[in-house]
């Protein structure tokens, strides 16, 4: 009688399953994601705008030599500004009857020094609201 072959193993997966993460591994580090140019916000159909008559202005101006400061709305009669210049301002205008910090800056002016602005300013109670608004584009001249 001839003897038939029998074959009971079973196929290992195990590398087959390794080699397959290894794939998607190299192919997760080694792309990049393609982000769209500009993401379209849709223009808000409700809302109450925060009454800026009581509010704290700081602007920011992005130059060659880096960001200015001015503890105004705008180019203030008081020249640039330091951070240490910050909360002696929101006090002055606190007494005053202001309590909502806005920080205005040019897009080109680096969120880290907008954050240290804000940072700089919350060190003063009393404040109700921070509100930060960025120039998206020069507008024509």
């Amino acid at each position: 009688m001839a003897h038939e072959a029998e074959f009971d193993e079973e196929l290992d997966l195990t590398p087959l399953i390794d080699v397959a993460f290894l794939l998607q591994i190299f192919f997760m580090i080694t792309s990049t994601i393609a982000m769209s140019g500009s993401i379209v916000m849709p223009e808000a159909k409700n809302g109450v705008a925060p009454n800026l008559t009581k509010a704290i202005v700081m602007t920011i101006f992005k130059t060659d030599a880096g960001p200015e400061l001015y503890l105004a709305d705008g180019k203030g009669k008081k020249g640039v500004a330091q951070l240490t210049d910050i909360p002696a301002y929101v006090q002055e205008e606190l007494v005053k009857g202001h309590n909502i910090i806005l920080i205005k800056a040019d897009t080109a002016v680096a969120s880290g020094f907008v954050e240290d602005v804000a940072r700089t300013a919350s060190q003063v109670e009393g404040i109700e609201r921070y509100l930060v608004g960025v120039m998206d584009k020069p507008g024509p001249k």
